[in-house]
């Protein structure tokens, strides 16, 4: 429901946005997935207050410039290469 209320929010350029996203990677198959409600522009969430509860207890951690993605992390987590990692 609050996601809902936060997609209701968005102006129609960025609810389109949205859209095309989740329909391109409906098409792409099993691909890695981005968000659809990332702003790669901005690399912000466009419903940040509104973020679903996995989101707010998970989180999506990233490091694009080191090309760290949530499964590369937990690996190096695993294998205590990354001590920075909670």
């Amino acid at each position: 429901m609050l996601l809902q209320q936060g997609l209701l929010t968005l102006p129609n350029g960025e609810l389109a946005a949205v859209a095309r996203e989740v329909a391109n990677q409906a098409v792409a198959g099993p691909a890695p997935v981005t968000c659809p409600l990332l702003d790669i522009e901005r690399d912000a969430c466009r419903v940040y207050a509104q973020r679903p509860v996995a989101c707010r207890t998970y989180g999506f951690y990233v490091q694009r410039d080191k090309g760290l993605y949530c499964p590369d992390i937990l690996q190096q987590v695993e294998g205590s290469e990354r001590e920075d990692v909670v």
